[in-house]
């Protein structure tokens, strides 16, 4: 486990490295700084916006823990997770469409309504993932309770 640890932190330098040397070599200065402050923003959204709501939803859904199935809290969790980094990855195109552009083509859609129905679809779909959970579970302990009657008997 040490050694790949080791080795996986050796690869991410090693990308680090490699994604800043060809940063540093292929963009000009204004360029270098814009990314910079999209990535400050990035960890600022995260930290400050994203981080903060995930964290709410997991006590609430762990405080109601004693009543819901542990699986339900991973199925949500999960939710969330995927919900918060589309949301990130999204929020450079949603600053875009406000500053305007004027080739129309750079940013062609409303990504905040996109982001809404991705949502949306995250909730329905996380919904759906735990009625099948709650439908196999259910039908296994049918079945399972018919085949300890049938070798008892």
């Amino acid at each position: 486990m040490i050694w790949t640890r080791r080795i996986l932190i050796a690869v991410g330098a090693a990308a680090i490295a490699l994604g800043a040397v060809v940063l540093a070599s292929d963009q000009t200065v204004p360029q270098i700084v814009g990314v910079g402050a999209w990535l400050i923003a990035a960890i600022v959204i995260h930290d400050g916006v994203l981080a903060p709501v995930a964290f709410g939803v997991d006590v609430v859904l762990r405080r109601t823990g004693r009543r819901i199935r542990p699986v339900y809290l991973v199925v949500a969790q999960v939710a969330v997770v995927v919900g918060a980094v589309l949301t990130l990855v999204v929020a450079p195109e949603i600053r875009a469409t406000t500053i305007g552009n004027p080739n129309p083509t750079v940013v062609p859609f409303d990504y905040g309504v996109r982001l809404a129905w991705m949502w949306a679809a995250l909730a329905v779909l996380t919904a759906l993932v735990c009625l099948a959970i709650a439908l196999g579970s259910r039908s296994r302990r049918a079945g399972s309770g018919d085949g300890s009657r049938r070798a008892a008997s």
